[in-house]
């Protein structure tokens, strides 16, 4: 009689096993579609286009190290930016410093003339940078850019 019982928890109806094999493939689908979703989504960098990191606009002239200084760092007060790329283990990134500002910020989209970056003094919190410029012979101008960059708002920069 045990050997009976043992017997019948072998046996499945075939409803049974069909579902749990439909289960089981749907699952196994799911997870490969999230998978593939991270894959494709990369680190969220994002902006700029061609799904790497953003950069500047080619007329700030931030393509190197060492960047392109706008303004300047000796008046009273300095009021002045710096664009500026860095190689890393993320790849290559855009980055900026301003006067007043320790850190610096880095470039997380570009949309047309608006330019948003993250303070690095403040964690993710993303602000913009600017919402419009213009560069009039050697000076360039920032404007609709949030309080954090008063100092260089509206304000011509001539570059050094």
């Amino acid at each position: 009689m045990r050997m009976h019982r043992h017997r019948l928890f072998l046996y499945q109806p075939k409803e049974y096993v069909m579902r749990n094999v439909f289960k089981q493939i749907g699952v196994i689908t799911l997870v490969a579609i999230i998978g593939f979703s991270f894959a494709a989504c990369g680190d969220g960098g994002g902006g700029g286009g061609g799904g790497g990191n953003p950069t500047w606009p080619a007329e700030f002239g931030g393509a190197t190290q060492y960047g392109t200084d706008w303004g300047s760092r000796h008046s009273s007060p300095p009021c002045y930016i710096n664009f500026y790329t860095s190689t890393g283990g993320s790849g290559t990134a855009a980055y900026m410093q301003f006067s007043g500002d320790t850190y610096g910020s880095r470039l997380v989209s570009v949309n047309g003339q608006t330019l948003k970056v993250k303070n690095i003094s403040y964690g993710d919190k993303v602000f913009t940078l600017c919402t419009s410029w213009n560069i009039e012979g050697n000076s360039l101008t920032l404007s609709g850019g949030d309080t954090l960059f008063s100092t260089i708002m509206n304000k011509p920069l001539n570059k050094n």
